[in-house]
């Protein structure tokens, strides 16, 4: 809350203020990301986990080593291929047009905003799960959670989808000026509930493949919604074809298919 509010403090001092323009948005964000961080360091040390400086020189264990290499490895690939993807549809959208990448651009904001509201189910799964499992009867209860957590997913993501359609159907001037924009927005909005659907769906899958450290898995979920992700850039996305919707018709189908 605190980097937040001083996100906010920034943006309105150095850019309203002092006009600053993208400049001075992007000072205000490093400064807040600063401040998130020295609290978070703070916190972990007036719970006394935070290792002193000299524990940095000490080379781990070829154990330890190991073990952070199998968890973080697949999961660093995984993080990888989606980053990418992100920045592939980006490209493929600026090659359509300024006013379709401009809409796109408010498309991925709205779908990360509102996507960030189903974090804490997939967060819920990843922490709940081991424990869960080490207790008695582990495979039994865990498979009643994840009944619960799957049933009030589906609400929150059918809430969320809705509103992502809903506001960018009937709200589009609260984004942009521009009317071809705001068109753009209204023809996608249906698209966009399928994204924030699915999209939430799959934070919840994250979390309980993670929570049962089931990583060959999600290595095998990334090949295969990356490569519907290409297959339907390259037949749909690409410039004279079906436009943005191509684009995000891609986007969808990397959901879909995880």
């Amino acid at each position: 809350v605190a980097a937040a509010a001083a996100n906010l403090l920034g943006d309105w001092y150095l850019c309203g203020v002092r006009g600053a323009g993208l400049r001075g948005a992007a000072l205000a964000t490093a400064a807040s990301l600063v401040l998130y961080c020295g609290l978070q360091m703070l916190v972990l040390h007036n719970k006394g986990v935070l290792p002193p400086l000299a524990a940095f020189r000490r080379l781990p264990t070829k154990k330890v080593a190991t073990d952070m290499a199998s968890y973080c490895g697949p999961y660093s690939f995984a993080m990888f291929t989606r980053v990418a993807g992100v920045m592939l549809v980006t490209s493929f959208a600026a090659r359509v047009g300024a006013l379709p990448l401009a809409a796109h651009q408010i498309l991925m904001a709205v779908c990360y905003f509102l996507a960030a509201c189903g974090e804490p189910l997939g967060q819920a799964a990843q922490a709940m799960v081991p424990r869960i499992l080490g207790g008695r009867d582990g495979r039994r209860e865990a498979f009643r959670f994840a009944t619960v957590l799957g049933q009030v997913c589906c609400c929150a993501a059918l809430l969320l989808g809705t509103a992502a359609a809903g506001v960018l159907k009937w709200g589009p001037g609260l984004f942009a000026a521009s009317l071809e924009v705001q068109a753009a927005l209204q023809e996608l909005a249906p698209m966009m509930f399928g994204v924030l659907f699915f999209s939430s769906v799959n934070v919840v899958i994250d979390g309980l493949l993670l929570g049962l450290k089931d990583l060959k898995g999600i290595t095998s979920l990334v090949c295969l919604s990356s490569s519907a992700q290409l297959a339907c850039l390259f037949l749909f996305g690409l410039p004279g074809k079906f436009g943005l919707a191509g684009v995000w018709v891609a986007m969808l189908a990397r959901l879909v298919a995880w």
